[in-house]
């Protein structure tokens, strides 16, 4: 190998270290970038794991709340059946009642007419 061979390869090889270190400290920088972004994504999953926590525990209040408005709305529903039954037993007393007056005053001029 003569002396001029020997100086192209050599320049090579330094333009292929050069090239190698340039190349490792781009690996470096994105390497670092990734592990920022990695720790970045972790506290993320860590919030939005607590934000499915709260979430279910809201969903689960939502729930009972839902099952003690149904027993309400079915505590009502029976209420309202006894209301509607006791205006049922009043508006027969009442008709009882009217009817009872109608005869007495029809009675009365029925009696009076006849004097």
């Amino acid at each position: 190998m003569t002396n001029e061979e020997m100086q192209r390869t050599m320049q090579f090889i330094l333009e292929q270290h050069a090239q190698f270190v340039a190349d490792m400290q781009q690996l470096k920088e994105a390497q670092a970038l990734n592990e920022q972004r990695f720790a970045q994504n972790e506290q993320r999953f860590g919030q939005v794991a607590q934000l499915q926590t709260h979430l279910s525990n809201v969903m689960l209040e939502l729930a009972e709340a839902q099952t003690r408005s149904e027993a309400s709305i079915q505590s009502l529903a029976e209420s309202q059946a006894r209301t509607e039954g006791k205006l049922a037993e009043t508006d027969e007393r009442l008709n009882s009642l009217i009817t009872v007056v109608e005869r007495y005053i029809s009675e009365r001029r029925n009696g009076k007419d006849q004097s």
